[in-house]
């Protein structure tokens, strides 16, 4: 018996002690980077370094599900142990090329179960605000696939077995597509799609289609997946059966390129309205103050801090404090923005076919507040509007996508007289993970408002759909006349 497995079996034995050692924060640390410098010994043979990384996997394991569980008892032990589960992450591509050769079936496990342990320890450490730790970790686990991906598909006949399985654990751990991108993760995927000998192609595509389809709304990502894009798309031959998904996607980045330089060079972007909706001042965010109580809304005066609160933030304040804490926003200040730019531009281009949707429920439901939602999908917005009063399905979206500030903003919507319309955008900020935001149309009066209160009560029979009233293209010019008298009267702040 080796000195290695020896260790393995007293710390099995042990790892009922596990849990109980969660709260010092060097413990983590210590054991990554022992095994880490003792594995990378030439001494080491590589099946001595697998039972090695093994081992650390089996007692970590526990911690770390403890981690995910209560991250609040862990922020020093996460902290500390960044740098070091980056040093392990790089490790786990050195010991898969060891043993793609000679297991294949063991290497794409090992690669799962590794990846699967440290994206754990990324979950707990964005809970934690941890921005340093999350992001090495990020960079160095995305870098790992990687590496693997290459190495395994290169080296063995059976290589391509391991693309799935690769894609599999990235996409069940939420990889955050601008440091797969950073990575080279984007060339290995055109690399397999484009060869006939890869299994799974079909999930790949998926992997296209559902997650960089909705991630195009992100400013940060735009820039170099249009430079990523365009590499790929010269090498691709045009009988190739992703020929036109390439094109699709690069003429949707191309679309929205535009759309980035007007908000890197608009002012606007550091503007912001004041959220008592009694006062139409908008200027620069400088100009405002936040709550000290949930600092989520912002006041131009102490006047109009103490109107909104007496007209009925001080029944959301501490609500909103508490769910903000409890789910930090992940998403940068500079994507945030760029939300409005997008939608923005749709309302100003194509005013009358959001209209028509808001017609549709206002005509079913009249007098009721609602609220127009843009989801960008595939290169794409789908507009959708819906009643926000209670018990519809559309007010239990907001309140468990938005928490306590949907509440807040709805009573806003009623207090304005239809000088504030409420609009939220969502996209998906990687596989699996929906992001929003909730933008207010403030106007300068409520002429829109109250013209589309009119025409609702004079929406043709049967209409179901914006799309259904092509049948009457009479009511569609008095749409068109309303949303060129409205729509620029506004702006969403």
């Amino acid at each position: 018996m080796n000195f290695i497995t020896l260790v393995g079996r007293i710390i099995k034995r042990c790892s009922s002690m596990a849990c109980t050692v969660h709260a010092e924060p060097g413990f983590l640390t210590s054991v990554v980077q022992v095994w880490v410098l003792s594995a990378t010994q030439n001494a080491w043979r590589p099946g001595v370094q697998t039972a090695a990384l093994e081992t650390i996997l089996y007692l970590l394991a526990p911690i770390l599900v403890d981690i995910q569980n209560h991250p609040e008892r862990h922020a020093q032990l996460v902290e500390a142990s960044g740098g070091s589960l980056g040093d392990f992450a790089a490790l786990v591509a050195h010991l898969i090329s060891h043993m793609a050769n000679d297991d294949m079936k063991k290497s794409i496990h090992f690669m799962k179960t590794a990846l699967g342990t440290i994206f754990v320890t990324i979950y707990a450490t964005q809970t934690l605000h941890s921005q340093f730790p999350r992001l090495l970790l990020e960079q160095g686990i995305v870098r790992t696939l990687v590496t693997t991906l290459r190495h395994l598909h290169s080296r063995s006949p059976h290589g391509d077995q391991a693309l799935p399985a690769g894609f599999d654990t990235a996409l069940a751990y939420m990889i955050y597509i601008i440091q797969a991108l950073d990575a080279g993760l984007f060339q290995v995927l055109a690399y397999f799609l484009e060869n006939p000998r890869v299994v799974g192609v079909e999930k790949l595509r998926d992997f296209f289609v559902k997650t960089l389809g909705c991630s195009l709304a992100f400013r940060s990502l735009l820039i170099p997946l249009r430079s990523s894009l365009a590499s790929v798309h010269i090498n691709v031959a045009p009988d190739s059966p992703n020929w036109d998904t390439w094109s699709f996607f690069l003429a949707a980045t191309d679309e929205l390129m535009p759309l980035v330089q007007t908000h890197d060079s608009r002012d606007r972007v550091s503007m912001r309205a004041c959220d008592n909706v009694e006062c139409v001042r908008v200027s620069r965010k400088t100009d405002f103050k936040s709550c000290s109580g949930c600092e989520s809304v912002h006041y131009c005066s102490r006047n109009c801090q103490r109107s909104d609160w007496k007209r009925g933030h001080s029944k959301h304040c501490a609500a909103i404090r508490i769910h903000s804490i409890k789910d930090p926003e992940t998403v940068s200040h500079r994507d945030l923005s760029f939300f409005p730019t997008m939608v923005e531009d749709m309302h100003t281009t194509t005013p009358a076919s959001i209209l028509l949707a808001k017609l549709v429920v206002m005509h079913r439901k009249l007098n009721t507040e609602h609220f127009t939602t843009f989801q960008y999908i595939n290169g794409e917005f789908k507009v959708q509007t819906e009643p926000a009063t209670r018990n519809e399905p559309g007010f239990k979206f907001g309140r468990d996508f938005f928490g306590p500030i949907w509440d807040d903003q709805l009573s806003r919507v009623a207090a304005s007289g239809g000088r504030m319309l409420l609009h939220v955008f969502v996209a998906n900020e990687g596989p699996g993970k929906c992001v929003g935001r909730i933008l207010p149309l403030r106007m300068r009066n409520g002429a829109l408002r109250a013209g589309l209160e009119v025409l609702s009560r004079e929406v043709p029979p049967g209409m179901e759909r914006p799309r259904d009233f092509k049948r009457h293209p009479g009511f569609v010019l008095r749409v068109e006349a309303l949303a060129r008298l409205t729509c620029r009267q506004g702006e969403f702040h």
